[in-house]
This record gives structure tokens, sequence and C-alpha cells, in this order.
């Protein structure tokens, strides 16, 4: 439906990448919650954290206008 391969080379690609993302964001915040104790503090640099990486990532990203 969406053009995607299905071969398991593929499958196994998609799913390592997965787990490095989520491996890697557990990491990140493990390492802000043991570094920051204060609750409202951890909870302001975990919003910047997020924000940061999704600018850097292209989540917020919009496609250029046509025209």
């Amino acid at each position: 439906m969406a053009g995607l391969r299905r071969t398991i080379a593929c499958f196994c690609l998609t799913l390592l990448a997965t787990l490095l993302i989520v491996f890697t964001s557990q990491g990140t915040a493990e390492s802000l919650g043991a570094a920051i104790l204060s609750v409202k503090r951890a909870g302001v640099m975990a919003s910047l954290v997020l924000m940061l990486f999704l600018l850097t990532g292209g989540g917020c990203r919009t496609p250029p206008p046509r025209g």
C-alpha cells in the first residue's frame, strides 16, 4: 500500500534502527534523571531535550510551499 519492500533484510534493518532509537532515548532519559534530582527542573530539561531532538531530527519540518 505504501510501496514498502517486503524482504527480510529491510525488515531487519528497520527493526535494528527502531531498537537503536529506543535504547538511545532510554539512556538519555536515565542519564537526565540521574543528573537532575529536582522534579521540576528535570521536567523542564526533558521538554527542552525533546524539542531539541524533534527540531534536529526533522520532526517539526513542514514541506516547502509549492507555487
